[in-house]
């Protein structure tokens, strides 16, 4: 009887895009040099940025996704474009802008970039979940 010594394709890790497109993700919090701004009312909007406690995306393997959050206690639903950039560490997002990937994993999505407000610069962070 003869055994093949080869790996079976599902121990293959999954790539950046498969963790992404594979389910939906679901704001967790922003974090500005650490504090969560979903404690503070008015400085999401601030930020240009929509209610993370209410924003759900789902990336399409094409490059588009869906979003939906609650704005002006309304629902909102959009769509974009979304891409991997240099070397899958960088995700950009029509909605959020370009972010540093920090964490990507099947259960958790962090990005980062720094906010600049009246020229001081701050860490900004939000995170996701599956």
């Amino acid at each position: 009887m003869l055994s093949s010594c080869t790996q079976d394709s599902d121990d293959d890790p999954l790539s950046p895009t498969d963790l992404l497109v594979a389910e939906t993700w679901y704001g967790d919090r922003i974090l500005v040099a650490g504090l969560n701004i979903n404690l503070t009312p008015g400085l999401s909007e601030k930020l240009a940025l929509p209610d993370i406690s209410t924003l759900t995306l789902s990336f399409n393997r094409n490059g588009t996704y869906e979003a939906f959050y609650t704005e002006n206690n309304q629902p909102v639903s959009s769509t974009g474009q979304w891409q991997l950039t240099q070397n899958d560490t960088r995700l950009y997002i029509e909605l959020l802008g370009e972010f540093e990937i920090e964490t990507l994993t099947g259960s958790a999505l962090t990005l980062l970039k720094t906010h600049n407000d009246a020229g001081t610069d701050y860490p900004l962070e939000i995170l996701f979940v599956q």
